[in-house]
């Protein structure tokens, strides 16, 4: 979809360049609806990436894992925190190859939880369409 300009934000948004900031885009019935999906963006017309990259909010290493329905196998991505941007809440990066994401699968984000003495791992689902 075509977005409609100008702005409020333009005086903000042309102090950065394509590599700097991202686009969420989702689709859903409304704002507020919770049940999302997200689908790929791209600032350039035409541009089909091989790679999925995802911008999280977290200072750990969360995993993302990807499951084949099909096959009830899964393969684990580690997302790696940006050194020297401290101050960027989205300061880490999942990077999972298109052509490694099977027609029927799910897809979580791992993060990991701390409580006291112990340590477990919450799952957040990426509902995404190719």
């Amino acid at each position: 979809i075509e977005l409609e300009w100008p702005t409020k934000h333009w005086n903000e948004l042309q102090n950065y360049s394509t590599d700097k900031i991202s686009i969420l885009a989702t689709l859903g019935k409304g704002c507020n609806t919770e049940e999302e999906i997200i689908v790929p963006a791209s600032w350039n017309e035409g541009d089909i990436a091989q790679v999925l990259t995802l911008a999280l909010n977290s200072d750990k290493s969360p995993k993302v894992e990807v499951y084949n329905k099909k096959t009830k196998k899964s393969k684990e991505y580690t997302c790696t925190v940006i050194q020297g941007n401290e101050k960027v809440a989205f300061k880490c990066l999942c990077e999972i190859p298109i052509a490694e994401i099977p027609e029927n699968y799910e897809m979580n984000i791992f993060h990991k939880v701390r409580s006291g003495a112990s340590t477990s791992y919450k799952s957040f689902p990426i509902v995404l369409k190719l």
